[in-house]
């Protein structure tokens, strides 16, 4: 396995609630920062996307940063040629996070940094990315 590519110094980590079912989102920088790309993984919640790992890319919707308005795309998504999952938006100068699930992707889910993160490895998560997309090759 190449350990070259570069990752992330954390795993970032958010809890959302799916009806009364917490879930946990988890964010990994991968490549250099200028390229704003991320693995993304969601777990705990019934859905086509739960326990999977894709590689994101950040497209920003406004021209001007600060306002912090993007989307993570991916077009890794079996079926799918773009797919926007992780939305950012700011709301009187606070970011608010949202998440559209693959089945009900007409329903944004708001997002909060987890209270008590878990210590993660970026490597494993980066690894079990790999050997997802080896499988599915």
């Amino acid at each position: 396995m190449v350990r070259s590519q570069e990752l992330g110094k954390y795993v970032e980590q958010y809890t959302g609630y799916h009806g009364s079912i917490p879930f946990t989102v988890k964010v990994l920088r991968i490549g250099e920062k200028a390229n704003e790309e991320a693995l993304i993984q969601i777990s705990g919640v019934d859905d086509t996307l739960d326990g999977k790992i894709y590689k994101y890319k950040k497209e920003w919707q406004n021209s001007d940063t600060s306002l912090n308005k993007f989307i993570y795309v991916t077009n890794e998504i079996p079926g799918e040629v773009w797919y926007g999952i992780l939305h950012s938006d700011s709301n009187w100068g606070n970011q608010t996070l949202t998440v559209y699930l693959y089945d009900t992707a007409e329903t944004a889910i708001r997002i909060w940094p987890k209270e008590t993160p878990v210590n993660l490895d970026p490597y494993f998560m980066y690894t079990n990315y790999r050997k997802q997309l080896e499988h599915h090759s």
